[in-house]
């Protein structure tokens, strides 16, 4: 594993941070110190950032080197994260396509100018022998306010590649538009962005082969709204000669305090960029930032939680800040690396057991689509909002991926992003539908698989949906589900109380269709993606909702095993190699709980859990009404894997 920890060069206190550094490595903690520089230019002449930091670096260096521990630098900002510089630099700054403005807070990538400066930079710290470098998300553009740069290099490379005169405000109309001219330049457009990062990027690493070729380079990873900014080609271009190309996965909770709502959301940031770049890339590192670097903001179980649940995803090691950078306080960062210690063997022994995982549950696809958002496009309250609205508190295990397999589910926005032949795919298998997901698959020629529309409903007042003969709330932003083939099940039912008091049925709350491609789909009557406010989300976040879902997913065994009861467990479990199934459980409550339930389809002979020093060890377990029950405690935030078999 690679496990990169972010610390500071403060002179004042060299002392305690290198034995902090040195005791970070001796107890598995971190592999990697990584000191925070910044050399984004600033003042004109720009002055030289590199060499007074690498004089601090060499201090904490000779004694890190003294007990073998190893050091290297995060280049945090090169071209210029957020921060105004003191003085204008010398450099072209990057221009708004959008108002033609300045952006002084980030250099323009293409420069010729900034290239030789942030090479020579490169250089310096080079010479001082890290053992790996790092550079920072400020190597992008299009996910900036100003829809990248139409500076006058970019503008001539435009222009030179689509072999045109185009002012900005032209290029802007074209990015705005939706003809296939439109279409046309705008993709010029994103790939003079993409050059131009890439660019930027190969004269750092030049700076650094000029000293030496085989220092490890790492990049982090951008992946914003509905795209990917280039990571793949950035971190090719910045591993150096023969090296792994290493990505920080993004998905890092700022300041989500210490509770576990929306948790699965954080992983599904991960997941679509490892997904985006695992053709370019060969290691993936999670985002385990606790920023602003306390407790305050994150807690110790949630980082590890956190941790945990990106290596079921494909993380291979973190790039941890658990340190506060600012001031020196390093009672802040105790509890981080207390946990990190403890379960070193437990994170090592995941990575091995998530390569040979065959995920089962249901499936939340990821999309490649790369929507840069020159044009506006509705986008939902929540990002892959089954999973952070319903799914993740259910039990029922859930993961992201696009192998086949497993019970998909589309909300309102992902169809979109899929073609013909991937719905077609989706809804040859079990397919779980929003409304809006089944009125777009409708309008794009899918209805006779589907079963239903979903249309607006202009008629009676809905009262209430019936489930299992129960009572709740009408799911949100409901739609009429008009069916449209025999043989149509309908699950539950959307009731209007007349004047008399009695029930009248209006449609189907819920639907299921067996199809001719061997098939079956589901469609709701409402959208997964709900603020969460008062009967708002819980139209499905009920005991009933949930076993109307095990049902759904069980009839054709998508969920070999579950959890049974209504605390809020996110699951995520699959089988090994040997047959057994792995599963691993995140209480995302409060509520501690006195054992492990689960469900499961097949004799449980024996259980197993994953120890926090990498070994398994048997638990005790009984079965009780066809519920097994592990004699382990689940705490809040602190996962716990199962071995069964």
């Amino acid at each position: 594993m690679i496990n990169l920890s972010i610390m500071a060069l403060d002179e004042e206190h060299i002392d305690e941070i290198c034995e902090d550094i040195i005791e970070q490595q001796r107890t598995g903690v971190s592999t990697h110190a990584l000191f925070f520089i910044t050399i984004n230019p600033e003042y004109t002449p720009a002055i030289d950032k590199a060499t007074p930091a690498c004089k601090l670096y060499d201090k904490f260096a000779a004694r890190l080197d003294k007990a073998g521990a190893k050091h290297g630098i995060l280049a945090q900002a090169t071209m210029g994260h957020i921060v105004v510089p003191r003085e204008m630099y010398p450099f072209q700054p990057s221009v708004s396509l959008i108002t033609g403005e300045d952006r002084v807070v980030t250099c323009c990538p293409l420069d010729p100018n900034f290239h030789e400066y942030i090479k020579e930079q490169m250089k310096i710290l080079a010479k001082h022998k890290p053992s790996m470098i790092m550079i920072d998300d400020d190597i992008g553009l299009l996910y900036k306010q100003t829809k990248g740069c139409a500076c006058k290099h970019h503008l001539a490379e435009f222009n030179k590649r689509a072999g045109t005169n185009m002012t900005r405000e032209e290029l802007y109309a074209h990015t705005q538009g939706t003809s296939e001219e439109d279409k046309y330049y705008t993709q010029i457009y994103v790939d003079v962005q993409r050059h131009g990062l890439v660019s930027a990027v190969k004269a750092m690493r030049e700076g650094i082969d000029e000293v030496d070729p085989t220092i490890q380079g790492a990049v982090s990873g951008i992946y914003v709204g509905g795209f990917c900014e280039f990571s793949g080609d950035t971190a090719k271009a910045f591993a150096g000669k023969g090296n792994p190309a290493i990505i920080r996965l993004n998905g890092g909770a700022y300041s989500k305090s210490s509770t576990g709502r929306e948790f699965s959301e954080w992983i599904y940031r991960g997941a679509i960029l490892k997904e985006n770049v695992k053709n370019d890339v060969d290691i993936y590192l999670a985002e385990t930032d606790t920023c602003p670097f306390n407790r305050y903001s994150t807690s110790a179980a949630r980082m590890h939680a956190h941790f945990a649940a990106l290596i079921l995803e494909g993380a291979s090691g973190a790039k941890h800040w658990i340190t506060r950078l600012g001031a020196h306080e390093p009672n802040s960062g105790k509890a981080y690396r207390k946990i990190l210690a403890k379960y070193n063997g437990y994170y090592e022994k995941l990575v091995e057991y998530a390569k040979e995982l065959e995920s089962f549950g249901a499936r939340m696809p990821l999309t490649l689509k790369q929507n840069y958002g020159f044009v506006p496009e509705e986008r939902g309250l929540n990002l892959c909002p089954w999973t952070t609205c319903v799914l993740e508190r259910f039990g029922i295990p859930v993961y992201f991926s696009n192998d086949e397999g497993g019970a998909v589910f589309l909300d309102d926005f992902t169809p979109d992003a899929f073609s013909d032949e991937d719905i077609k795919k989706f809804l040859s298998g079990t397919a779980v539908l929003s409304a809006v997901a089944a009125e777009k698959l409708c309008q794009r020629g899918f209805g006779e698989h589907i079963g239903v529309d979903a249309r607006e409903w202009n008629g009676k007042k809905m009262s209430y949906e019936v489930v299992y003969g129960k009572r709740m709330a009408v799911e949100y932003e409901p739609k009429e589900l008009v069916v449209l083939a025999d043989g149509v099940e309908e699950l539950s039912q959307v009731i209007h109380i007349n004047s008399d008091g009695k029930p009248e049925n209006l449609y189907p709350g819920v639907t299921r269709f067996e199809n001719s491609l061997g098939g079956e789909v589901i469609v709701f009557a409402g959208s997964p993606d709900m603020p969460f406010k008062y009967f708002t989300a819980f139209s499905l976040l009920n005991e009933t909702r949930k076993k109307q879902f095990t049902d759904i997913l069980s009839r054709r065994n998508h969920i070999p095993l579950y959890y049974p009861e209504d605390a809020e467990i996110y699951l995520r479990a699959g089988y090994l190699k040997d047959g057994s199934i792995m599963a691993a459980f995140f209480n995302l409550g409060f509520d501690q709980l006195e054992d492990i339930a689960f469900v499961c389809d097949k004799k449980v002979n024996k259980v197993e859990k994953l120890n926090p020093d990498g070994t398994r060890s048997e638990v005790e377990f009984e079965i009780v009404d066809g519920v097994v029950r592990v004699k382990e405690m689940l705490y809040t935030l602190m996962p716990e894997v199962l071995f069964i078999s």
